[in-house]
């Protein structure tokens, strides 16, 4: 799979403990990590689409923004 570079912004509090698991070797690197946080989150939202329940994907979203 190719790999296309993506420049975005956090807040500094969350890079530090995403550090904090690649020092553990939770992680190999923060792009691993990131990598990994897409895929999941984007898990929560196909199985909203899969089911044709966009409502529910709507709605949903706004829960994942309070988390």
């Amino acid at each position: 799979m190719s790999m296309i570079p993506v420049s975005f912004k956090i807040p500094k509090q969350i890079l530090e403990r995403v550090d904090q698991l690649v020092r553990l070797g939770i992680y190999s690197s923060r792009s691993e990590f990131f990598r990994d946080a897409i895929r999941l989150h984007l898990q929560r939202f196909e199985k909203y689409i899969r089911k044709g329940e966009l409502d529910q994907l709507v709605e949903n979203r706004i829960v994942f923004e309070e988390e």
